[in-house]
């Protein structure tokens, strides 16, 4: 019985280690690549790619680069500061938003259709993260909240309510990412300090935060909702959310952005990975040689992905 029990522990093993441990992988793609490199008029790191329309695009990045494709070319754009972008959203076509890290604040960028200028500045103790808005009186940003010149746990997000930035924290977290599907629907993901482990959501229901427990790693998240019960987050693999819990659909790979075209079509890209979903599965897609730090589609056949080095892809299928 004992020789039994032995063979049968065995072959469960063995099994174990050719499925990969029951771990979730992405699928290999044995599809032809549509990814094209294009020409970059930087080679500082780019942090954030937003699409207003097919032919109106916006890059944004280190040493205050900003960059606008007119549906030809990319060009550099006259930018009113020095320090790095890492982020940047558009409302309309002239109503765009960014977000830049002062050396001890945040520096809120608008453009109005002709230009960008500074918008409102506001101090921060650690490190700026993400930046989200609703309308033109409705933004949030999240921090690092970390200060590594003081070594203080720091506020970690703040609220602009069309005439100020205020504190709004409701715990210390160093935070990557924040998303808001409406006004009484809002996520954030990173690490929660004093509630183990420390890799959580918080959810926003219009009055107070609910802290929930992350099935995957949430250092450099990316959050996207495409519908209250339909959202997604990026970081140490790839988690869903179906209206009721977050559960982990990839547990591998290094991820910092996701975007969804439809339910069924998606996209992530990180180290040296871009991956595709289809509605039912995350195929690699592509293994480009840097990182990649934000992903943008316009549509089905067409999308951008922006990372290190002023490195530029262009995704375009016929």
């Amino acid at each position: 019985m004992k020789n039994i029990m032995t063979f049968i522990i065995l072959i469960c093993f063995l099994i174990g280690v050719l499925v990969g441990c029951g771990k979730k992988s992405p699928t290999d793609s044995d599809n032809v690549s549509y990814w094209q490199k294009v020409e970059s008029p930087t080679t500082q790191h780019m942090n954030s790619v937003y699409f207003v329309s097919q032919n109106d695009g916006w890059i944004v990045g280190a040493g205050g680069i900003i960059l606008h494709y007119d549906g030809i070319n990319w060009q550099m754009i006259e930018s009113p500061i020095m320090e790095p972008i890492i982020k940047v959203q558009f409302l309309y076509a002239d109503d765009g938003w960014a977000a830049a890290k002062g050396e001890d604040s945040c520096i809120i960028l608008h453009y109005d259709g002709d230009e960008w200028s500074i918008h409102s500045k506001f101090k921060i103790g650690g490190y700026l993260t993400d930046m989200f808005f609703l309308s033109s009186t409705n933004g949030w940003v999240t921090t690092w909240a970390f200060d590594k010149s003081s070594f203080k746990q720091e506020a970690a997000m703040y609220y602009w309510d069309g005439s100020s930035w205020y504190d709004v924290s409701p715990f210390y977290a160093n935070l990557y990412s924040v998303f808001f599907v409406d006004e009484n629907n809002g996520w954030v993901s990173g690490h929660i300090c004093g509630i183990e482990p420390y890799d959580n959501f918080a959810h926003y229901d219009g009055t107070e935060w609910e802290v929930i427990q992350s099935p995957i790693g949430l250092m450099y998240s990316s959050l996207y909702f495409l519908s209250a019960d339909d959202g997604w987050c990026v970081g140490y693999g790839i988690a869903h959310y179906d209206g009721d819990e977050w559960s982990a659909v990839v547990d591998s790979g290094h991820f910092s952005s996701v975007h969804f075209i439809s339910p069924n079509d998606g996209w992530a890209v990180g180290y040296k990975l871009i991956l595709h979903y289809d509605g039912s599965e995350w195929i690699v897609d592509e293994s480009p040689e840097k990182m990649l730090y934000s992903v943008y589609f316009v549509s089905e056949n067409e999308g951008w992905a922006v990372g290190s080095e002023g490195v530029i892809l262009h995704y375009l299928k016929d």
